[in-house]
């Protein structure tokens, strides 16, 4: 566990929800999804890698649930290959939806965490949380896709129809919604958690230097 969170103070718990909330409006408005094809690109990797650097790996898996869960529902109907997916198995679709976003979030704060005792300027840490996010995300949901749905008649037509198979399938399938994702992710995660690191360090100073005031 980071040192950020051995304690919880209520303004970590505002800042979770805030999060929380910012990947719920998403998934509900065309900020969250890109539709590419077969599946769409989600940027809901953003606030999670964003609340993964600010807030540490534990809370980072938290929002990757939260991400999982609107994921998830999206199977009702507003996804056409979640629907078709969910029509074949409604447990199978629920551990794809969320198992693989609880461990981008997670690993984004780790990578970050670590990273961090080396680069203390915290611009590598940034990059670096930036692209594990979507990366492990692609990476864990291809993998469920193949061991879950691999051999059900709806992904074996699909490759039928794509004319791809194997590895090919798969990056045929997300690859391009992996570019999309990385280059918003490390855009915007980048620059956000960077404004948002500023601004806290500054009133951290303040802080410090109005406590020495008062001694």
């Amino acid at each position: 566990m980071s040192k950020k969170e051995k304690q919880i103070p209520l303004r970590s718990v505002i800042s979770l929800a805030v999060f929380a909330l910012i990947i719920v409006v998403m998934a509900f408005t065309p900020a969250g999804f890109l539709k590419t094809g077969n599946l769409e690109a989600s940027f809901l990797v953003v606030p999670v890698a964003i609340g993964a650097i600010l807030l540490g790996p534990t809370n980072g898996a938290v929002l990757g649930l939260v991400m999982g869960g609107v994921s998830f529902a999206q199977c009702f109907g507003a996804s056409d290959m979640g629907s078709a997916l969910f029509g074949v198995s409604a447990i199978n679709t629920f551990m794809l939806c969320v198992i693989p976003r609880v461990i981008c979030g997670w690993m984004a704060g780790v990578f970050y965490d670590l990273l961090s005792k080396i680069d203390k300027t915290g611009f590598v840490p940034q990059i670096a949380a930036a692209v594990v996010c979507p990366l492990f995300n692609f990476i864990l949901f291809m993998l469920g896709l193949s061991l879950l749905f691999g051999q059900t008649p709806y992904l074996l037509n699909l490759q039928t129809q794509m004319n791809a198979s194997g590895i090919g399938f798969y990056f045929a399938l997300g690859g391009m919604n992996l570019l999309y994702e990385l280059l918003a992710s490390v855009v915007l995660t980048t620059g956000i958690s960077t404004l948002i690191l500023k601004f806290k360090n500054r009133n951290k100073v303040k802080e410090e230097v109005s406590e020495k005031d008062k001694k």
